[in-house]
């Protein structure tokens, strides 16, 4: 009566609320939850996954990167239920919830864009990580539909404020009027930077993020596309409990994909 979740980085507030949420549906079932940090290779997951496996666990709910064949090996050899969060896969093969983060992406865009920005700069994720580069080509596909490019104005950063005040160092002396941050930690990472530096926010740049985590709402706000973190742990542990419980594909109940929403707030205005 355990379940396991992996998390990319418990500093990340994106987990612990999506935690909150497998919490709630799974101690109903009678489950208990352990938490734990995925490791930053292949090799440090497959630990993680040995680990939780000698705890006893009756099933996992992980991220996109434990899509690796030596890991999905090892579940299925042991013929572990798995969940993935956020995977944004269409097939069925795996076990998943998705978020639609090229949509959310494309709205924050379209919205800056009906404020008159036109030079609008991005702030990347991961590189190699899904959701960041279904945002990316979100930010992408509204720009070249309006005719406006990018060119300079895209800086990677690594889902931390640290990274978005190290891109946003790196976009100094561009020409632009507001910031599309693909995480709300990245967002304030770059606001902070900028705030230092003597510009004011939002009256000289505007920045916006995505998640609607708590530290976007603090003070005046961080404009922002949310996804209810918590709605996506019930939904996880929903599917991981009908995984465990040999309920079929074709009479499972869960919805598998999460439709985003946009907060505005206080660090964005018409240019």
């Amino acid at each position: 009566y355990m379940i396991g979740y992996m998390v990319d980085d418990l500093a990340n507030p994106f987990f612990p609320e999506t935690a909150r949420g497998i919490e709630e549906v799974a101690g109903k079932a009678g489950y208990n939850l352990i938490l734990c940090e995925s490791g930053k290779t292949a090799e440090q997951t497959q630990k993680q996954l040995q680990s939780l496996y000698e705890t006893g666990v009756d099933g996992i709910i992980a991220g996109s990167y434990i899509l690796h064949q030596a890991n999905l090996d090892f579940l299925m050899k042991n013929r572990m239920p798995f969940v993935l969060i956020d995977a944004n896969m269409s097939e069925t093969y795996f076990n998943n919830i998705s978020i639609d983060n090229y949509n959310g992406a494309r709205q924050m865009v379209e919205y800056l864009i009906s404020c008159g920005h036109k030079k609008i700069a991005c702030i990347t994720g991961i590189k190699d990580g899904e959701s960041s580069i279904l945002r990316l080509n979100g930010y992408k596909s509204v720009m070249a539909e309006n005719g406006f490019d990018w060119d300079g104005l895209v800086a990677e950063g690594d889902f931390t404020v640290q990274g978005g005040k190290n891109a946003v160092a790196a976009l100094e002396g561009k020409d632009f009027t507001a910031i599309f941050a693909l995480n709300d930690l990245m967002a304030i990472g770059a606001a902070n930077y900028l705030q230092k530096k003597g510009y004011r926010i939002p009256d000289d740049i505007s920045i916006t993020g995505y998640d609607n985590s708590l530290y976007a709402q603090r003070g005046n706000g961080i404009t922002t596309i949310a996804h209810p973190q918590e709605k996506l742990g019930e939904m996880a542990a929903e599917l991981i409990l009908e995984k465990i419980n040999g309920i079929p594909e074709e009479e499972s109940k869960v919805e598998r994909l999460i439709h985003p929403e946009l907060i505005v707030r206080g660090s964005c205005k018409k240019a």
